[in-house]
């Protein structure tokens, strides 16, 4: 510890989330997988051991080593640590437990939220929301996750009282144009927000310009749209490392744009690597993205075959994806497969 006077941790974010590959039985002990994470995660970051200021354990198998004691035998020099023996529902309880020490920092209760996302607790994610725009009603985070929510339990009316706060994302509001099928309106409000864009969020925005034209029976320009998509994540993929998640969720983006294209042999062979890059066996949480993605690609192609054995895993999986009932039936980009019976069955309602 170089000073006892330590920086506040005001404006630090999770930005490098790290994922163990399963391995349902193993000869390594649990402080051996832990280890390795610390390995993976020191790698990725850049950063080195005696970095590491916080230290949290969740472990049913580590017996007596407590979050302080590996923090000790990891030569770990940290001024906050945390044993939270629950399992999969440790990530939950760290992130409640943090927003109920500092209820006002809106990047944990973000997380927060974006985990019960994760798990499909969409009530759960709403009342954080909620929260979050007690702390700051103009949050765009706050209204786009309450705004997402909202939707995935079909609640339009609530919806689209949130799409009309001045503060909504024009991504937010992108899409519940789209969902409402007012096409004309889609391309209005991403056309308008393409300026205040990255060039990666240009890409995927054009993408939706592009559904939207096609939607609307707008062949040329739904084609011009996808194929400026194409070149903004070609060209984004030009600048990223090879084998990094980042460029797996760039080859399934790209391998929509292709789809919109009609380039059927591109789409699909964009969309596979994506998963092979990030497979849902060793990235739980970002791997059903380049799922969905390839069940998008073969929608869009009209290959029903395809799509809806990808859907019906995804509905199951708890996982930050789109692919849930309410979505689904609302969603214009599953038109082209939409009448198939396997497709209805998936999205009906469950009657309790």
């Amino acid at each position: 510890m170089q000073s006892s006077l330590r920086t506040p941790y005001d404006r630090v974010v999770m930005a490098v989330p790290v994922t163990i590959p399963y391995v349902r039985y193993s000869i390594e002990s649990a402080q051996w997988w832990i280890g390795r994470a610390l390995k993976s995660l020191v790698e990725n970051t850049g950063i080195k051991p005696r970095d590491i200021d916080g230290f949290c354990v969740s472990s049913f198998t580590a017996g007596l080593d407590s979050g302080i004691g590996l923090a000790q035998h990891f030569g770990l020099c940290v001024r906050w640590v945390d044993t939270i023996p629950l399992g999969g529902a440790s990530a939950i309880a760290a992130l409640r437990r943090a927003v109920e020490l500092d209820p006002r920092n809106i990047n944990f209760a973000s997380a927060l939220a974006l985990t019960y996302v994760a798990v499909r607790h969409f009530s759960d994610a709403l009342v954080i929301a909620d929260h979050i725009l007690t702390v700051d009603p103009t949050n765009a985070s706050g209204i786009g996750i309450k705004t997402f929510n909202l939707l995935a339990m079909g609640d339009l009316e609530a919806a689209e009282a949130m799409v009309a706060n001045p503060h909504t994302d024009v991504e937010a509001r992108g899409y519940y144009a789209m969902i409402k099928r007012r096409y004309a309106e889609v391309v209005d409000i991403l056309g308008k927000g393409l300026n205040d864009k990255s060039d990666q969020e240009k890409a995927r925005l054009f993408l939706d310009i592009g559904l939207a034209q096609q939607r609307a029976g707008n062949v040329a320009a739904a084609r011009t749209a996808y194929q400026q998509a194409a070149q903004e994540f070609q060209r984004e993929l030009g600048k990223a490392a090879p084998d990094a998640g980042p460029a797996a969720e760039l080859h399934s983006n790209l391998g929509v744009a292709y789809a919109g294209l009609s380039d059927a042999a591109s789409a699909v062979a964009e969309g596979q690597k994506g998963m092979v890059m990030q497979p849902s066996s060793e990235d739980p949480f970002e791997g059903p993205g380049r799922e969905a993605a390839m069940a998008k690609i073969y929608a869009l192609l009209g290959d029903a075959d395809h799509a809806i054995p990808i859907l019906k895993r995804l509905v199951q999986t708890s996982a930050p994806t789109e692919i849930v009932p309410a979505l689904l039936r609302l969603d214009p980009i599953w038109d082209s497969i939409r009448n198939d019976p396997r497709f209805q069955e998936l999205v009906a309602e469950k009657k309790p």
